[in-house]
């Protein structure tokens, strides 16, 4: 039966739940930001006796092992980030046209404004090439009740189907209500062979077969309920279709779009289902003198209403500019395209704050990469000593590594998708640069380097292959490569590199004179040669020698809902700091708390590279009340909390002119041009509502210098709409597997920075309100 509680869950969180609910027997991936959380809570769900979950080589592997699942009568999912659809798409293309058997889904998330990814493609646009169903949630509670339903609808219609996310909402936290749990399908192996066999003459039934489901899935699509149409009592003029979480910032601006418009609500169609809903489509539209798209990710719907539309219809959206054509939407560029003035901020009330310094991401502190890309830089300096080093070519790939492309490294010259970096530098060579070096990682290598290497081995092009190797999948969040370390020379060798040209060296700092020779004689020997560069990834040294487990987004808090504790009361955060800070962490403490209290909560956040001692920003809201976006509108922040005292000005603009801004007081100093500390503390004085906190101090005192994250909750406690016992019982069920000293130091650092004084905030300033 279903869980009669509530789950606070990340909108992954939410697909992997609704994916175990639904009956799956097995769920495949490759890790990559920000679908990784997926398959993550699937992992501990199979550690704990569930069904199969596995990290798979790449997208294409899993996605094939997924048809053997469904082949044998089970249901399967895949999961991806959007570009490893591009991997994965051979078998997507081809997979529709199988008899699929047991139900498969493909979840794929897509990056709009390119967080921690290459490009913004949309993946509305694979699911409509193969000619399968889609669909779209635009909120956590959705994104589970989709997610089983997908497996339904492929066991319908015999064809994969796919499910599109986003990183706002794959990233977001709120309440979700489970349904009852399926049982796994029986296996049944498929009878129906010609069916699975894509030989010319079975494919092209097969072909005929995927037309013909066509008719069918466009009702289905017509009917869904996710396809919303608000036409009765609408002013037909305005037609507004809304897809994905454009839906929700559009709903974030409604009041103010009727308010403007005289009180006149537009018609309105929300797609949650694809194939677009054509009849719904041209009925909403017939009257309406202008229509306008609001779609997160590329033109898809938009393009496609030229073609549906009588030419009376003045079509707007990203195609002409009325919406933002690149990056995510948000509740403001959304508001920009209903033509409506922003909201009033704090800086529009008189206060000013200076231009701030960039805080990009950057390499950890000690990370091994950084002695591996200060010895290349040494051996390419000795082989050219020329600026721009016109007779050596660096190419590079993706990972966390990549940030080796900027000061004080600035070493790769390209980044261009996975594997690239092989191919790109056996191109150079083949083109008459003399000394060609691709610089890839150990899981990226296994990922879709290997190929490119038997083909540098084939030809035995003139190539230096630099593997940097710390043992680990440490951009999206330390998984366990593949094969481990002590066998990627044994692999290496089996593609035909000899033992004379297949180096291993220890990336350590007193050794990078001593390797730099080394590998520059590599880069100078006419033949095919790898550099193999060693050490583990600190991150995931780290999390190796944890004994205790926290609480964190693979065990979600699971509370009872109660009464609300302060009806009408609602909270819009900002949460800020340095990556690596635990800024999402006291996110969920917050989330989970407001759930505990029977309030609705949206909280959204981006991983990624920001996470490498970049600037990080998070997104909580909590309400009485439902709430429509997971963003907090620029102006509408009723709090911003900083675990940085220079990172608190940096999103000022999302603050309201009552708002208040809760920051501890110590700098991190990991850029090059930090202002003067005096002038931050200056700038912060100038808000009506402030409080600066001593929040490393404050952590000693409580004896745990971790607990700063503690802290700042403590400190933001007189700001929250939670009663402080459903702060503390948080706290204590996030620490209790750590043992009583533990929960007792937080929760004493919980007490210091909610009762702490400072000299910068009195009670005049209205910070104990």
């Amino acid at each position: 039966m279903g869980d009669t509680q509530d789950m606070a869950l990340l909108g992954d969180e939410a697909v992997a739940l609704g994916s175990l609910h639904a009956g799956v027997s097995a769920a495949y991936g490759y890790p990559g930001t920000p679908s990784t959380e997926i398959l993550e809570y699937l992992i501990a769900s199979y550690e704990k006796g569930g069904p199969v979950a596995r990290w798979c080589v790449n997208e294409k592997t899993a996605l094939e092992a997924a048809l053997g699942v469904s082949f044998a009568g089970r249901r399967a999912l895949v999961t991806m980030k959007h570009v490893g659809l591009n991997v994965a798409s051979d078998p997507l293309i081809n997979g529709s046209l199988l008899g699929i058997k047991g139900g498969l889904v493909i979840a794929v998330a897509d990056d709009p404004g390119m967080h921690s990814s290459q490009n913004e493609q949309d993946s509305r646009f694979y699911a409509a090439f193969a000619l399968i169903p889609c669909l779209e949630p635009r909120n956590q509670q959705e994104a589970y009740d989709m997610a089983r339903e997908a497996f339904e609808v492929s066991e319908r219609f015999h064809v994969p189907v796919a499910l599109r996310l986003t990183t706002r909402l794959s990233h977001a936290r709120a309440a979700v209500i489970p349904a009852d749990v399926r049982e796994q399908n029986p296996r049944a192996k498929v009878q129906e062979k010609n069916q699975w066999m894509l030989l010319p003459a079975y494919a092209r039934r097969n072909y005929v077969s995927l037309i013909d489901k066509q008719k069918d899935i466009l009702a289905w699509s017509t009917a869904h309920p996710a396809n919303k149409l608000e036409l009765e009592g609408r002013d037909t003029s305005l037609v507004v279709i809304t897809a994905g979480l454009g839906g929700n910032y559009y709903e974030e601006n409604l009041a103010d779009l009727v308010a403007s418009r005289g009180g006149k609500v537009p018609v309105r169609l929300h797609i949650g289902a694809y194939p677009i809903p054509r009849e719904a489509v041209r009925r909403v539209c017939e009257k309406a003198e202008k229509v306008l798209v609001i779609e997160e990710g590329q033109p898809f719907i938009e393009e496609k209403l030229r073609g549906l539309l009588p030419q009376k219809s003045a079509i707007t959206g990203k195609l002409d500019g009325t919406v933002v054509r690149t990056g995510e939407l948000d509740p403001d560029n959304v508001r920009r395209a209903l033509g409506l003035v922003p909201r009033p901020r704090v800086l529009t009330a008189g206060v000013a704050i200076s231009p701030l310094p960039g805080r990009p991401p950057q390499l950890c502190q000690g990370c091994p990469h950084s002695d591996s890309y200060e010895t290349i830089k040494q051996a390419v300096a000795d082989l050219d000593p020329t600026p721009g080093h016109p007779t050596v070519a660096i190419t590079a790939d993706i990972g966390c590594y990549s940030l080796g492309a900027m000061p004080p490294y600035a070493v790769p010259e390209s980044i261009v998708c996975m594997g690239a970096s092989i191919g790109m530098a056996k191109g150079a060579s083949d083109a008459g640069i003399p000394y060609a070096v691709a610089v890839i990682g150990d899981s990226t290598f296994l990922h879709s380097g290997i190929t490119g290497l038997i083909d540098a081995v084939a030809a035995n092009i003139p190539m230096t292959l630099i593997i940097l190797d710390n043992s680990t999948v440490a951009m999206t969040g330390c998984q366990e490569t593949m094969i481990p370390s002590v066998k990627l020379r044994e692999l290496i060798r089996g593609v035909g590199v000899t033992d004379a040209h297949l180096i291993e060296l220890e990336a350590k700092k007193q050794l990078i004179t001593e390797n730099a020779a080394r590998l520059k004689a590599e880069i100078e020997y006419p033949g095919l040669s790898v550099v193999i560069f060693k050490r583990e990834c600190l991150e995931a040294a780290r999390k190796r020698r944890t004994i205790l487990k926290q609480e964190d987004t693979k065990n979600p808090v699971t509370t009872k809902l109660l009464t609300p504790s302060r009806l009408g009361h609602k909270k819009d955060i900002i949460l800020a700091g340095v990556g690596g800070q635990g800024v999402l962490s006291i996110a969920a403490i917050i989330a989970q708390a407001a759930v505990k209290a029977g309030l609705s909560v949206r909280q959204s956040e981006v991983h990624g590279m920001a996470q490498r001692g970049g600037a990080v920003l998070s997104h909580l809201r909590i309400s009485d009340k439902p709430i429509s976006s997971d963003l907090v509108p620029q102006g509408g922040a009723d709090l911003i909390i900083s675990m940085e005292v220079l990172e608190s000005l940096r999103y000022v603009s999302w603050l309201s002119p009552e708002g208040a801004l809760v920051t501890a007081a110590e700098p991190i100093v990991n850029i090059p041009d930090y202002p003067d500390l005096s002038l931050i503390i200056k700038a912060i004085e100038g808000f009506p509502r402030y409080r600066i906190v001593q929040a490393a101090a404050l952590a000693k005192e409580a004896g745990l210098a971790r607990a700063v994250n503690m802290v700042m909750v403590g400190a933001s406690a007189p700001f929250l709409p939670i009663p402080v016992a459903i702060l503390e019982d948080t706290i204590t069920g996030l620490f209790a597997s750590k043992g009583e000293a533990i929960v007792g130091a937080n929760q004493q650092a919980f007490q210091l920075g909610r009762n702490g004084v400072d000299p910068h905030c009195g009670a005049e300033k209205g910070c104990n309100a």
